[in-house]
């Protein structure tokens, strides 16, 4: 029984990752057409800003694995959940920036 909660466990976790990626994808495709239009992006500069996110996704798989068997799973995770918060974090802060110095 200890196996199979275990084992659900890892599956929610794994499908979650899953679908975190499929809304940041679908973010970036919504955000598309206001960046677009913002920086003046023929579709050829386009589709490298949307695809840059998938090729660091590529890079980060490939490196992943060495990582994880130089220092642990464990820290390799608290590490990525760490880079991960930092980068919430910053993607927040140009709203509170534009509240502090408004135009």
């Amino acid at each position: 029984m200890k196996n199979k909660t275990y084992l659900i466990l890892i599956t929610i976790v794994s499908a979650l990752g899953g679908l975190l990626f499929g809304y940041d994808t679908g973010v970036i495709n919504g955000s598309q057409y206001y960046f677009s239009q913002y920086f003046d992006l023929d579709p050829g500069m386009k589709g490298w800003v949307v695809g840059s996110a998938l090729i660091d996704c590529f890079v980060g798989a490939i490196i992943a694995g060495p990582i994880s068997n130089a220092i642990g799973r464990k820290y390799s995770l608290i590490i990525s959940a760490i880079l991960f918060s930092i980068s919430a974090w910053d993607s927040g802060l140009p709203s509170f920036y534009l509240n502090l110095f408004p135009y």
